[in-house]
């Protein structure tokens, strides 16, 4: 009977403060851990959108070689007013996008849905293309150029598709990357301006199919800033990174601060900056 008493004296549960200790070290060890968790989900996010980017720029490779070593442009005008078999995902009737032209070779819509961009569903990656079809004067030429002859029109000079032997350097010059919002398109060519409408405006959400040269005039006037930036996610929404396609096909991610003004253009040379 004494050694059963003895027994159940030594037998006692946690005091509070115990168990304070340990909600405490548990508390700590979750702060510790779930950065860890949300980063290696974005790492995985980020390798999943590479491997979109990779999937459809080797698509534009093959389109390349079926149609006479002519790079695909941004869009193609038709004359046929009908919606074209994804006009859901895209534009559709009076134009075919990129997307469309080169969906053949890859048979796959969901490639063109950013993992980290998922509210915008087929609309995750941009073309390097001027966003007008007329390009500044003596200004050096994307790889992605509108080729506008369909219905009767007449092309210009700077309308007339771009062919692989153009390319000075494939492996150096951007051909597609992760699309932004259209607040790239407001003639900002200043960082200090960009991050100054950032908060207050409501484009942050609306992204661009045809890609813009204003991109390459904010990496060169703020790319480093952009590395650093806590307003602006784009165009760095990969953990400071933005996954591009090239024109030799490969796929790589950059930091904006490494990416250079002759990679915007065939000829290699600096991308002028065009003031408003």
């Amino acid at each position: 009977m004494n050694s059963w008493k003895s027994r159940k004296a030594n037998q006692r549960g946690f005091t509070l403060i115990e168990l304070l200790v340990v909600i405490a070290i548990i508390a700590i060890l979750a702060a510790i851990l779930f950065p860890v968790f949300a980063q290696a989900r974005e790492a995985a996010r980020k390798t999943s959108c590479l491997s979109n980017v990779k999937q459809f720029t080797l698509a534009a490779m093959m389109y390349t070689q079926d149609y006479d070593e002519m790079l695909v442009g941004p869009a193609l005008r038709r004359c046929d007013p009908n919606p074209t078999p994804y006009s859901n995902y895209w534009w559709g009737k009076g134009w075919m996008t990129w997307p469309e032209l080169i969906m053949p070779y890859n048979k796959n819509v969901q490639i063109y849905t950013c993992p980290d961009r998922s509210n915008q569903p087929y609309y995750g990656y941009a073309i390097n293309v001027n966003s007008s079809n007329d390009d500044w004067p003596g200004a050096p030429t994307p790889p992605g150029s509108w080729y506008d002859v369909k219905c009767g029109k007449t092309p210009s000079a700077n309308q007339i598709a771009i062919g692989q032997p153009s390319l000075v350097a494939p492996a150096s010059t951007i051909w597609f990357y992760d699309s932004n919002p259209l607040l790239f398109q407001d003639d900002l060519v200043k960082w200090s301006d960009l991050e100054a409408l950032a908060p207050t405006t409501t484009d942050t959400t609306e992204l661009d199919v045809d890609g813009s040269e204003y991109i390459a005039e904010i990496f060169m006037d703020g790319g480093g800033r952009a590395d650093q930036s806590t307003i602006i996610k784009d165009p760095h929404r990969h953990s400071q990174f933005l996954n591009i396609g090239w024109c030799d096909g490969h796929a790589k991610a950059m930091k904006p601060s490494a990416i250079k003004g002759y990679m915007w253009n065939i000829e290699q040379v600096d991308q002028p900056v065009e003031l408003p």
